[in-house]
């Protein structure tokens, strides 16, 4: 739908650009010198025909309203930068749009490993927020009690299908045309 939407939009603009052409080569034949304010005046309807049609667009039934979107994921706990511990409650809010069939992953990854996440167990609770959102809650884990202390870990959540992964698996790049969210944290001693 998106893709679809998208190239309706640039047949709209391509068309506005060419009706504004047609329009200023007609002035000139019929008038060489044509107004600003004739110009400004044709511009102007065709800015309202377009903010019909964007509206048009937006408010497709099964669709929400595209000004509205909050981001597809959003991690709310841990903030950036956040001192935390071996164990880290981890919550994010998804948009229920982007879900479909997939499921919210989380995954550790150690800053001095950047090629190596550890996918943490899923979500174990999710609850649904208002039609467009879901808040999801897991936990992550940071190393080990004497590991890690002093460290630099990136959580990462992202949507994928269900059996994408399993808890405890090294991967060392998230699946293609994933949607994700990261959040760097720092690990202090519990």
């Amino acid at each position: 739908m998106k893709a679809h939407v998208d190239r309706t939009l640039v047949s709209v603009c391509l068309l506005a650009l060419a009706a504004c052409l047609t329009m200023a080569v007609g002035s000139r034949a019929q008038n060489p010198t044509p107004t600003g304010d004739d110009i400004m005046t044709r511009l102007s309807a065709l800015e309202r025909r377009v903010d019909q049609i964007e509206a048009r667009l937006a408010n497709t039934p099964g669709e929400p309203e595209r000004r509205d979107l909050p981001p597809a994921i959003k991690i709310v706990t841990p903030t950036e930068r956040e001192k935390v511990g071996m164990t880290v409650p981890v919550q994010a809010v998804v948009r229920a749009a982007d879900l479909h069939d997939n499921w919210l992953h989380l995954a550790v990854r150690p800053l001095l490993t950047p090629d190596l996440m550890f996918i943490q167990t899923p979500p174990s609770d999710s609850e649904r927020l208002d039609r467009d959102s879901f808040k999801f809650s897991a936990v992550a884990y940071c190393g080990t009690r004497q590991q890690g202390i002093g460290e630099r870990y990136e959580i990462v959540c992202f949507i994928a299908p269900r059996s994408a992964h399993n808890a405890g698996q090294r991967i060392d790049h998230l699946p293609k045309e994933s949607i994700v969210a990261r959040v760097e944290v720092e690990r202090v001693r519990d």
